[in-house]
């Protein structure tokens, strides 16, 4: 089914209006009669106060249908995320203008020199940040874990490394709630205070549930920091189809639905206003394997997810469009890549497109694979645009003074326009057989891997100031002594 957008551009609706209002209703239902689990003492006394059904020996929370919709009209329809360069700024609206981001969390690398797999240290997440800072179709950087940093502050060390080597939006996680005061002390840090990230939220919190149904306490802290602060929250809800989600594509989706509008109720009934983010990843296990994937399915019911988002809610999503089960990166990763990034591209159009340089379900990253996505992110980011047609774009006037047999080479009128009608490819560029083997016949993975060396040996992002730097290494410090027991 496709639907006409206001430009010209048709998206493909994988839920007639009924299916949606559907989904709604069972989600109402499900919520008040099963109800969903809060490891959280005081989200259960705030439910509790709110007027929700608490069992504080169960810790299950049933939720009625007034609350959800009370709280539904607070979320925010449109959210920025600042950059540490203003000029970097991003602002989110559904279904408008589509950004995107790399894949964060990985704790591997595929070696840029020798192409083998090994654990991440915190070199390679410097220059995984710093490759995202140069590509210009990367708009939100996500972090590439070290394994060379303490455990009880990896997160501090991550988020220093990466506000050191990009001016652009991060996303960051944490494993331990304990983390979080010290990450906003890191980004107040940068903005000049605490205080100022409501204005200048440079960074955003990606946290989840656990499915089917369980809110655990590091969760609902990320809701609550991002509420008490301005920094929005990406909910994550992950049913792997199959395991812990329904086989059915629409069972998986409602309880994902279910999943997210908890997460609404639990952040708005505490935090009116607190800006969240519609971010439910489907993974799929194979059924022959047990092995879980990302599989044709996975693409769909994640455009499903979009639309119910955007058309039936109005708000803000995030989702996975180049995501890979691939070991390495070549034929399969791509493939698989461009399937699920066209497809949920243009089913809801989330405001966020994710999922750039991972390999093995975002285990494993890869600087070859990060420059690949940048490129299919321009492409796509072009395709939605679509055709604008006026009586400029016509060229009438240029068709009439070129006449016939001309050519248009020279035309002012191509001057004009070539640059906003033509997407400037780089790896894709279009070149004859004889330039392919003069520049060593190299294939497509080869050249994204030279084009991620060139950037590195040359690309130096804009640096935090000594005053800033200092900052961070002591809220680090304090860190260490807090969290690891070291006073």
């Amino acid at each position: 089914m496709l639907k006409t957008r206001k430009g010209g551009i048709s998206s493909v609706r994988y839920l007639t209006n009924a299916d949606m209002l559907k989904i709604h209703e069972q989600s109402l239902y499900l919520l008040q009669e099963k109800g969903i689990e809060i490891r959280h003492a005081a989200a259960l006394k705030n439910l509790a106060d709110c007027g929700a059904n608490v069992n504080f020996q169960t810790k299950n929370v049933t939720l009625r249908a007034g609350l959800v919709e009370q709280a539904l009209k607070t979320v925010p329809r449109e959210i920025t995320m600042a950059g540490r360069n203003q000029e970097q700024d991003i602002v989110l609206k559904p279904g408008g203008k589509m950004y995107t981001r790399n894949s964060g969390g990985m704790t591997q690398v595929v070696d840029l020199e020798s192409g083998k797999i090994r654990d991440a240290v915190l070199s390679d997440t410097e220059d995984f940040t710093r490759l995202a800072d140069a590509l210009a179709h990367i708009n939100v950087v996500a972090p590439l874990y070290p394994i060379d940093a303490p455990v009880e502050i990896l997160e501090l060390k991550t988020l220093e490394a990466m506000f050191k080597h990009t001016d652009k939006h991060i996303s960051v996680r944490a494993l331990n709630p304990g983390t979080f005061p010290f990450i906003v002390e890191m980004a107040g840090a940068v903005v000049g205070g605490k205080g100022n990230l409501r204005e200048r939220p440079i960074i955003s919190i990606l946290d989840s549930p656990i499915s089917p149904l369980s809110f655990p306490d590091v969760f609902i802290e990320a809701l609550y920091i991002g509420g008490e602060y301005g920094i929005p929250v990406e909910a994550c809800s992950t049913p792997n189809i199959g395991a812990t989600g329904p086989i059915t594509l629409a069972g998986s989706l409602l309880l994902a639905n279910v999943e997210q509008l908890a997460t609404i109720v639990i952040s708005q009934l505490r935090y009116p206003g607190a800006p969240l983010i519609w971010a439910p990843r489907f993974p799929a296990m194979d059924m022959s394997t047990g092995i879980t994937g990302m599989l044709t399915e996975g693409a769909l019911i994640t455009a499903a997810s979009a639309q119910m988002a955007v058309e039936h809610y109005r708000l803000i999503c995030d989702f996975h469009g180049p995501a890979t089960n691939s070991i390495v990166a070549g034929s399969e990763s791509i493939f698989q890549e461009c399937i699920a990034a066209f497809v949920t591209a243009f089913a809801g159009r989330p405001a966020i497109l994710c999922g750039a340089g991972a390999l093995e379900l975002g285990i494993t990253a890869s600087f070859e694979d990060l420059v690949i996505a940048d490129e299919l992110f321009g492409v796509l980011q072009r395709t939605i645009q679509g055709i604008k047609v006026n009586d400029e774009t016509l060229a009438v006037d240029a068709i009439e003074s070129v006449g016939i047999g001309g050519h248009y080479l020279d035309h002012p009128h191509t001057l004009d326009h070539f640059r906003d009608e033509c997407f400037n490819a780089c790896l894709l560029k279009p070149k004859t057989r004889e330039q392919w083997v003069e520049q060593g016949s190299r294939t497509l993975v080869q050249r994204a891997g030279d084009q991620a060396r060139d950037i590195l040996k040359r690309h130096q992002p804009r640096g935090l100031d000594e005053g800033t730097a200092e900052a961070l290494r002591n809220i680090i410090h304090s860190g260490w002594k807090g969290l690891a027991g070291n006073a």
